[in-house]
This record gives structure tokens, sequence and C-alpha cells, in this order.
């Protein structure tokens, strides 16, 4: 999500830490800002860029019910 809370689509989305062996993926979020990925019980670190260079980064451990917002600020 943006600074107002809009889906930002097309968002590169990519695991940037683990605290298990992953292997590394990125993904692309679609026009409404979602992507999805299956996690392993562990701690992971996700980072987020989106267009006009903004960027977030959220931490989450697994197993987590729900969604994770990432939000992106910047530019």
């Amino acid at each position: 999500m943006d600074d107002a809370g809009r889906p930002v689509s097309d968002a590169t989305v990519a695991v940037v830490r683990s605290s298990v062996p992953f292997p590394e993926i990125a993904l692309l979020a679609d026009g409404d800002g979602i992507g999805e990925v299956r996690l392993p019980d562990g701690s992971f670190t996700f980072r987020a860029h989106g267009p006009g260079g903004r960027s977030g980064q959220v931490t989450l451990s697994s197993p987590a019910s729900g969604e994770v917002v990432i939000r992106l600020t910047g530019r």
C-alpha cells in the first residue's frame, strides 16, 4: 500500500532475510497490489519496491494467518 492506503500494483516483493533455508524468490504484485507466497515456520523479512522509487519492508514470523501489508513510502 502507498502512504494513502491505496494498493500499489506491479510492486516487486522479495524475501531478503529468513531464519530458515528458503529459496531466493521475488514476486510481482497484481493490479490490486496483492501477491501470495507460502512460508515454512520461521522468521522472514520482505522488501517491496514500487513505481517511482517507493519502498518498504516488513518482518514477520510464520505461521502467520491473514494478510501482511507492506507500506511503500518515498518519492
